[in-house]
């Protein structure tokens, strides 16, 4: 009945018609889990160690949020070109791996505070040193990055008619680079500085004199959603008390958690 019969009965049968508004928070909470959809190759963040054991800085910092909210983390890898899909799409809850904040993202992401204060910057090989050190050398060069990354945003916005190539992954972006099919890779600095001393490319390097953007990491839910209010308070919390000091330490990330970048954080993100 869509009309007003109810209404009209007088019993109060309406209220039981009434639906029930579900939010993003009792959605998650009742579910017992929040899906965290993440990049596979994303090392330090998110990724898969040697054993085959999911790890990483974002790993830890998920699982100690949900702990803290009483739910489980269930990660589910995802293609980074189609993160935005998947939400939407509910395929998972949130972004969680190295998600960098942007004004065309806010405008269908709903994002957590800022949880690291990142850069986007250039990897060239060692030997190019001379030959590529400011904005304006590498603007001949021949360009790459990861495909849906602020690498790309950065690329896009300095050399729009550069010479330039996307790629799936990141290894795919430093073997090019390695083998001289590219010159530049921008990148997040939390990435390159894994791969430049972990991930077998010590022969490439970042060029400490160019900085393209600032970047800031956040978490991405659904447009409009309420959760990040809740998740806020939590991150708020392990930033005063130091727990994600300690997570950034065990991955090598201190340098991006000092007191005074901590401070600046928590003052210049909205709770």
């Amino acid at each position: 009945m869509l009309d007003d019969t109810l209404t009209s009965l007088g019993y109060g049968l309406v209220d039981l018609f009434t639906p029930v508004k579900i939010t993003d928070t009792s959605y998650i909470m009742n579910n017992g889990k929040m899906v965290v959809g993440f990049d596979k190759n994303m090392a330090p963040m998110t990724y898969y160690d040697k054993n085959g054991q999911l790890t990483g800085f974002d790993i830890d910092f998920a699982n100690t949020v949900c702990k803290q909210l009483g739910i489980n983390a269930e990660f589910k890898p995802i293609e980074w070109s189609e993160k935005e899909n998947k939400l939407n799409n509910r395929n998972i809850d949130c972004i969680w791996s190295c998600f960098s904040i942007t004004e065309k993202r806010r405008e269908i992401i709903k994002f957590s505070r800022v949880y690291m204060n990142n850069k986007q910057i250039v990897v060239i090989r060692k030997s190019n040193i001379l030959k590529y050190h400011s904005l304006e050398n590498i603007s001949k060069a021949k360009l790459s990055f990861k495909i849906g990354t602020l690498g790309e945003t950065a690329i896009m916005k300095f050399f729009p008619n550069g010479n330039y190539q996307g790629f799936e992954s990141i290894e795919d972006a430093f073997t090019e680079l390695q083998n001289g099919k590219a010159d530049v890779v921008a990148i997040d600095y939390t990435i390159a500085k894994d791969k430049i001393n972990n991930g077998g490319f010590s022969d490439l390097m970042i060029v400490e004199s160019i900085k393209l953007m600032n970047d800031q990491y956040a978490i991405g839910f659904h447009h409009g959603s309420d959760m990040s209010k809740k998740i806020n308070a939590v991150i708020k919390n392990m930033m005063s008390d130091g727990t994600l000091n300690a997570i950034a330490e065990k991955y090598d990330l201190l340098n991006l958690y000092t007191k005074k970048e901590q401070l600046s954080t928590l003052k210049n993100t909205h709770t």
